[in-house]
């Protein structure tokens, strides 16, 4: 073999060794920080969900049905500059279909509810507030998985630790445009919780959140799989409200608040 040929071989085996030693190592938790870092900057993005939940029990409604099924499917767009987000679902319930439709600006949300129509009502003060965000992900524990591809990108599959069910919960919540939380009731019929995100390795921006919900409370148990994956971050997201939603119910006024 030809000796210039051997060098050349030896010189890129070298060269790709250097490579190697000289790829930062990261941890679970620099990775999760790097993530949140860059998410804090993101002003417009899109997402698609995938829910599935199956209830079992004695009975599950007033019919006396002991098992029921619930899937909802859907997309959205938010654009946090200007305090907006709009979202399309699909519901099935026991083979039963309905369309449903969100619009939040500002503090105030607007649903497309069937047999009512528009309804509006005002949303938690800190919905927007991208501190209560940092604030809930920076303190939660995180470990490597695998490393996986969505849609063709390289993520860093992180596994979130269930010390605070809560604080998870909230985080999720936020992303879908709520701030709900979860009371201590609540909390106690949760007997099993799964969490995770992926995160690309080239921009640290989150591709995609997994969560899986286990409860059970008297008698009845239900388990709940969620999928959100986001993209177009940083493109022009145009939400307009519909001229008929500005004539909405207010449900605030309609509970007395």
């Amino acid at each position: 073999m030809d000796k210039k040929f051997l060098t050349v071989i030896a010189i890129g085996f070298l060269l790709l060794l250097i490579g190697c030693m000289g790829e930062e190592k990261l941890t679970a938790e620099q990775v999760r920080d790097r993530s949140l870092a860059t998410m804090e900057k993101v002003e417009t993005y899109a997402f698609d969900t995938d829910i599935s939940m199956l209830m079992r029990g004695s009975e599950v409604d007033m019919l006396g049905v002991k098992e029921m099924t619930m899937t909802m499917s859907g997309k959205g767009k938010v654009d946090e500059k200007n305090k907006k987000m709009h979202t399309e679902m699909t519901m099935s319930i026991s083979g039963m279909t309905m369309e449903m439709e969100q619009y939040i600006i500002g503090n105030t949300q607007y649903m497309k509810m069937p047999m009512l129509g528009w309804v509006k009502n005002r949303t938690s003060d800190d919905i927007w507030d991208e501190g209560s965000y940092t604030h809930l992900v920076r303190g939660i524990g995180v470990n490597f998985l695998d490393d996986e591809k969505v849609d063709g990108v390289d993520c860093y599959v992180l596994e979130v630790e269930m010390k605070d069910i809560n604080k998870i919960f909230e985080v999720i919540t936020q992303q879908m445009g709520s701030t709900s939380t979860l009371t201590a009731e609540e909390l106690e019929s949760i007997k099993g919780m799964g969490f995770k995100e992926w995160i690309a390795k080239d921009t640290f921006l989150v591709t995609k959140m997994f969560m899986n919900l286990q409860m059970e409370k008297e008698g009845t148990t239900m388990n709940m799989n969620l999928t959100m994956k986001f993209y177009d971050y940083g493109k022009s997201m145009e939400i307009v409200l519909p001229e008929e939603a500005e004539s909405a119910i207010d449900m605030g006024s309609m509970m007395g608040a």
